[in-house]
């Protein structure tokens, strides 16, 4: 009866919907299929109109450009989800940072479930925040076409239907009255809506208080001029004053993002590929090129490279040809050359497109800019011109169709991709007579943070592309505090894309000194550098690296706050083994040398030894347990899951034992932890569902501050981790446990606590529930993470109320 009316719905063929009915019952061999019947007698036998939403969703999930390859086929993209209104100092926190991403399609939908599920709560907008070439446009049609077909599933609490808009079409919109995105949305519906979709039709279906919601996908926003980005972003603010009902996302370049003029309730900050997520990828496809591609990028360690959506699917369709990257180089020249032989030959353009291409990288790089004027753009390819007798007009076409140059407006140009201006500039720099002068006044500034930012790549390439990469390399190390600043880093990259046996061994070991000497936590404070040093460490391999990897990994080699030796934090320690198991397992003797438990024990991890390796949780050795902990979450295979997630929730695990699996749970997938590990201590509904043992809810307070601890950690936002860390500042009593509630809400950028925070760092602790009275460690502790969260969530005022209180501080 109910596959029936079903039918019914969305045709409204009764005889149709009769028999699609009986053949379920055919197919399940249930008798009653043959039972007769009455037949409608109608020629058409059109009992009920269909209904117009079903029809459109069925019409959207029909529709191949949303949807052009099998679900296998698209990447895995990440996401991390962080509170909106957020500045763009805490965009490159979260994007530089180790902060736990969660699969792009689960986060939004999460997202918009929870949103739902608030009492008081704003129509969700979310920003769906990445650079050029991280597949925006592709998951945002993605996104559109599995919201409609869960709209459609049999069991689905209602009805959303997806308009996916190119904002690439506000201008022309403008000319007419009302809200231009309206028109926009209207003409976006209007081909899969069955009946004629007139503007006022459309607005009162908006405006309706019950029926489908609208879930709005604005793309193309990016390729706006300035003025017309921040215009249509007004709009946006408009429309959703206006529909609250709806939801919005909108894909934004974090370049562009002003969180004043968008005003979101979210950020979903796209994150790079990893390398275990290309790595299950193209093991997963089912083409045995994957494989050897994911073996190719190994051996030229080009995971930066992969980390680029575009980039990893044209290095996999040059696979698919037989074509495979030898270095980043070589990867963008292909695709250089290979754009370029679509120009036409006419009058000479093809000759000297290339060459265009590079005065173009080279003038837009040198001024710092991403995108150019379209004026001066054609004043630099008159030059190159010369006396040829193209077109400029028709050259500038020809770039754009072949998808190296890309219009903003119909006044500016960028590259298509941020990786072509840098290999155009590399070019170019490498044909100047005056390479040398021009590199000295380059190297000379990259003491500045922003500016080796904006030329490393460039620089990388051209080291690739140098026949004595030597050169560079010292310019880039010459006169630099290569224990301080990001030179070394630098040079390392410069170092692996030229290839180490070109590369004199007193560079390469000057560098690997820097960096060994930056891994002592005495020496470098900074956690996220002492990561770095570990992992480029591990991509150098020198041997003379190993003794102080497996020194940080496995002993204690800094002081605790009560001055005790103890094992640096646990990212470092999991960046260190992980740069020593990259070396297995040709340095395996020499591991063995520097430490021989540690080595049996990345030689268990090599070999994915789920059950040695859980056994090794119960040995005494609290360093041991804790790099065991780390390798069962960098394995992350079921078995190896389920045993962190079970020795985590038994009551039996040892105190410092339950810290290296919280440490290691945080490496696992975000849902699958927050679902298993931490709302089975919050709700006694859940406990029930995953089975939590009696004795460990009884006595679950023992896990607070574990739980604070990792709520942030992987920035899980359901409503009962954040009321969890609300109980904690407002009625639990813990110092410790309030400093990791504190530290938590700081790593979800949750600004609501700002202005406390901004109290407890100066001293005042009057409004969080605490016992009546602090020794002095306690309270400089509680200072201390408000100072930490603030880091995340602080502003220039919480700097001037900050200065104004500093007096006797140490």
């Amino acid at each position: 009866e109910g596959a029936f009316y079903g039918y019914l719905l969305e045709h409204g063929v009764v005889d149709q919907a009769l028999n699609q009915a009986r053949l379920l019952l055919f197919e399940e061999e249930v008798a009653d299929w043959a039972i007769p019947v009455l037949f409608m007698r109608l020629e058409q036998g059109q009992l009920f109109t269909a209904d117009p939403v079903r029809l459109t969703l069925q019409a959207i999930r029909a529709h191949a450009p949303y949807h052009p390859w099998p679900e296998e086929e698209y990447l895995p993209l990440e996401a991390v989800h962080v509170a909106g209104r957020q500045d763009a100092g805490s965009l490159v926190q979260v994007r530089e940072g180790l902060a736990p991403a969660r699969d792009l399609v689960d986060a939004v939908f999460t997202l918009f479930a929870a949103r739902r599920r608030e009492v008081h709560r704003r129509a969700p907008v979310v920003a769906l925040i990445g650079d050029h070439g991280m597949a925006k446009s592709t998951h945002m049609r993605r996104l559109a076409w599995i919201t409609a077909g869960r709209s459609l599933a049999p069991d689905a609490e209602r009805l959303v239907v997806p308009i996916y808009v190119d904002l690439q079409g506000y201008p022309n919109a403008r000319t007419g009255l009302g809200n231009p995105l309206e028109t926009l949305m209207r003409e976006s519906l209007q081909p899969f809506w069955p009946e004629p979709l007139t503007p006022t039709v459309f607005a009162e279906m908006l405006d309706r208080s019950t029926g489908p919601t609208f879930r709005v996908f604005l793309d193309g926003s990016d390729d706006l001029p300035d003025r017309m980005r921040r215009e249509a972003w007004r709009a946006i603010r408009r429309l959703v004053r206006r529909y609250p009902r709806h939801e919005y996302i909108v894909a934004v370049d974090p370049d562009y993002f002003d969180p004043h003029r968008l005003d979101p309730t979210d950020l979903l900050i796209i994150q790079p590929l990893s390398q275990r997520k290309v790595e299950q990828f193209l093991k997963g496809l089912d083409d045995p090129v994957g494989p050897r591609l994911y073996r190719a990028l190994d051996r030229a360690q080009l995971f930066d490279l992969a980390a680029i959506p575009w980039l990893l699917v044209k290095m996999l369709n040059r696979a698919r040809e037989g074509e495979y990257p030898r270095s980043r180089t070589a990867v963008l020249q292909n695709l250089v050359e290979e754009a370029v032989a679509d120009v036409p030959v006419e009058h000479g353009m093809r000759a000297r497109a290339e060459r265009t291409l590079y005065a173009l990288a080279w003038e837009m790089q040198s001024a710092r800019r991403s995108t150019w004027s379209v004026s001066d753009a054609f004043r630099t390819m008159a030059a190159v011109r010369g006396n040829r007798e193209y077109s400029l007009e028709d050259l500038y076409d020809a770039l754009v169709a072949c998808g190296l140059l890309t219009r903003v407006g119909q006044e500016a140009m960028r590259f298509t991709y941020p990786a072509f201006q840098a290999y155009g500039c590399a070019q170019a720099i490498l044909a100047m007579e005056d390479r040398d002068r021009v590199l000295d006044d380059i190297t000379a500034t990259l003491g500045r943070l922003t500016r080796l930012r904006w030329w490393e790549d460039a620089l990388v390439l051209l080291s690739g592309l140098m026949r004595n990469p030597n050169v560079l390399i010292r310019w880039i190390l010459y006169g630099a505090a290569l224990t301080e600043g990001e030179q070394p880093f630098l040079a390392v990259r410069c170092i692996l894309e030229s290839g180490e046996q070109r590369v004199d061994a007193d560079l390469i070991a000057q560098v690997v000194d820097a960096l060994v000497w930056r891994l002592d936590s005495a020496n470098e404070h900074r956690v996220a550098r002492r990561i770095r040093a570990a992992q480029v460490l591990g991509q150098l391999g020198h041997p003379s690296a190993i003794p102080y990897l497996a020194r940080v990994a496995n002993r204690r080699v800094r002081f605790n706050w009560r001055g005790e030796p103890d094992y640096d934090v646990s990212s470092v320690r999991l960046a260190a083994a992980l740069a020593l198991r990259r070396m297995m397992p040709r340095a395996m003797k020499q591991i063995r040398d520097a430490d021989a438990r540690l080595a049996d024990l990345l030689h268990l991890w090599e070999q994915g030894n789920v059950g040695a390796l859980a056994d090794l949780l119960r040995t005494g050795d609290v360093g041991l347990q804790a790099l065991a902990a780390f390798a069962l979450g960098d394995l992350q295979t079921s078995e190896a899951v389920e045993r962190l997630v079970e020795t985590f929730l038994d009551p039996e695990t040892e105190a410092q034992t339950r810290w290296a699996v919280t440490d290691a749970l945080a490496l696992l997938d975000p849902a699958l932890v927050t679902r298993r590990a931490i709302l089975p201590l919050l709700d006694a509904q859940a406990a029930e569902q995953q089975g939590l043992p009696a004795r460990t809810w009884r006595n679950r307070a023992a896990w607070y501050e574990r739980l604070a601890y990792l709520i942030g950690k992987i920035r899980a936002q359901e409503p009962a981790t954040l009321a969890f860390l609300e109980r904690c500042l407002f009625e639990f009593k813990g110092v410790r446990l309030k400093g990791k509630a504190i530290q938590s809400l700081g790593w979800l950028y949750d600004r609501r606590y700002k202005t406390l925070f901004e109290e407890i760092a100066i001293g005042d602790f009057g409004k969080i529930a605490l016992r009546p009275r602090l020794n002095r460690w306690e309270r400089t502790y509680l200072r201390r993470k408000a100072i930490e969260a603030l880091a995340y969530i602080g502003d220039r005022e919480t700097l001037t109320r900050l200065r104004a209180a500093r007096a006797g501080w140490n």
